[in-house]
């Protein structure tokens, strides 16, 4: 038996959408059977294909991607009629409770654990004020910067 990854794989090369949304993850599921929420999530980010942004979730794989996913959900949010929030808000909880986990977990070496504690720290801030998360995030980012040299005291 082919594995769930492959067989998403395999369907998006065969049917090869332009934008993966609610509509072809349905189609996916449908043709590849029952697959978990997490191994379809993974499967689809790795894809390379476009995905819809309720459809790619809270991506905490980096904080680039971090940032890009809570950006545009918060963008989402500000926009979407009100049971759209809702399910936007949704999942930003669920990931919120995903990253609480991780930035729980004493495995992990000293830089990656604080790596999740600020993927926390982002996830719990957007779900405090979706609408103010990128004014947070820009300040929070250029606090969290290093400064430049100073170069009129000589020092490097």
């Amino acid at each position: 038996m082919r594995r769930a990854k492959q067989a998403i794989l395999d369907w998006l090369e065969s049917n090869k959408p332009a934008l993966v949304d609610q509509e072809i993850v349905v189609q996916i599921r449908h043709a590849v059977g029952e697959v978990g929420e997490h191994t379809l999530r993974h499967a689809l980010r790795e894809s390379g294909y476009r995905l819809d942004p309720m459809v790619e979730g809270v991506n905490q794989s980096t904080p680039e991607d971090l940032a890009r996913t809570l950006l545009v959900l918060a963008g989402n949010y500000v926009q979407a009629a009100p049971a759209r929030r809702q399910a936007i808000r949704a999942m930003v909880v669920e990931a919120k409770a995903h990253a609480r986990f991780a930035a729980a977990n004493r495995k992990l070496d000293r830089s990656k654990l604080e790596e999740k504690r600020e993927a926390l720290l982002w996830i719990s801030t957007w779900v405090e004020n979706p609408p103010l998360f990128a004014v947070w995030l820009n300040a929070r980012l250029a606090f969290k910067r290093p400064a430049p040299p100073d170069k009129s005291s000589g020092q490097v």
